[in-house]
């Protein structure tokens, strides 16, 4: 687009880095070009030139758009000195889980990076609030040089997430059993015990 054609306050669709998403242009940048938000993220960006918009966005995107704006910037959850953050890389892409696609999820930040094993993301808040719980157990979480306070064993991580899980599924099936059934079902799992 041209110059002239660009205003403020409109959204466009645009190049922003590699990829295409939709901007919000809020001013003029002393530096050239504009200020905008990605409204996809949530970030601010500088747009450069008008080359960079493509076209102005369909009203229903820029409803979409402020509408997922304004759910990452209300759900950042903090939970014992960790951040819970919604992840935004699906670019509408579902994760196909155990059958199920899964278009949102969770990423656990603390200082800045994601601070789980394996950059690890989760489908609730509550699996991440677990996860911190165990991450913190281990003396896995980082301190403000980046560094681990202990000596992080990720293969017990994954084990405590995974008995977890186990249990979890274990409550939820359990409860909807009748007592014969439940009987049954415990002698059929060694490891778990009923509470």
């Amino acid at each position: 687009m041209k110059k002239a054609q660009v205003k403020i306050g409109t959204v466009y669709v645009a190049n922003v880095g590699r990829s295409q998403t939709v901007v919000r242009i809020d001013a003029e940048h002393d530096r050239g070009g504009w200020h905008g938000v990605n409204l996809r993220t949530g970030e601010q960006v500088h747009i450069k030139s008008g080359a960079s918009l493509k076209r102005e966005a369909e009203p229903v995107l820029v409803e979409l758009y402020t509408e997922i704006t304004e759910l990452i910037q209300r759900k950042v959850v903090e939970y014992r000195g960790h951040q819970i953050k919604p992840k935004l890389d699906f670019d509408n892409q579902p994760f196909v889980i155990n059958g199920m696609a899964v278009d949102s999820g969770w990423v656990v930040i603390k200082h800045g990076a994601n601070v789980m094993p394996a950059a690890t993301w989760f489908t609730t808040i509550d699996e991440a609030v677990e996860a911190i719980d165990i991450l913190i157990d281990l003396g896995g979480t980082l301190k403000p040089d980046m560094t681990r306070v202990g000596n992080l064993d990720t293969d017990e991580f994954w084990n405590r997430m995974r008995y977890r899980d186990r249990d979890a599924f274990h409550r939820r099936v359990l409860s909807t059993c009748t007592p014969k059934e439940r009987q049954a079902a415990t002698l059929h799992c060694d490891s778990y015990k009923l509470e």
